[in-house]
């Protein structure tokens, strides 16, 4: 077997964070931890954000500058959880991609 062979298996587990055949308890893990990264994410947002209105409302500007910061980084975290929700390990997307670049990999050792 060459080391491509070896490789290959590897590689497809660090590209998806499962096993090449993944089990339910792994498809789970990985949702779990796509969800738990999201809503550390919100967190953060929330808090530098409310952090930012508390600087605007002490100090004389007129303008609602926050704004800009909460739109563009809202735009990023909108982003993370469609992607969380649509490209999940084990969705739909997530197996049709999976099976694809496992029968490139088998097809490219062959």
């Amino acid at each position: 077997m060459s080391r491509r062979n070896h490789l290959t298996p590897l590689l497809s587990e660090l590209a998806s964070g499962l096993p090449a055949d993944p089990t339910p308890e792994a498809v789970a893990l990985a949702r779990t931890r796509a969800r738990m990264a999201f809503r550390a994410h919100a967190t953060v947002y929330a808090a530098v954000n409310a952090g930012l209105v508390a600087i605007w409302a002490l100090t004389p500007a007129q303008r609602f500058w926050p704004g800009f910061v909460m739109a563009g980084w809202g735009v990023a975290l909108a982003l993370q959880a469609i992607g969380s929700q649509l490209f999940s390990p084990g969705s739909g997307t997530w197996r049709r991609v999976h099976a694809e670049e496992l029968a490139r990999a088998r097809r490219e050792a062959a």
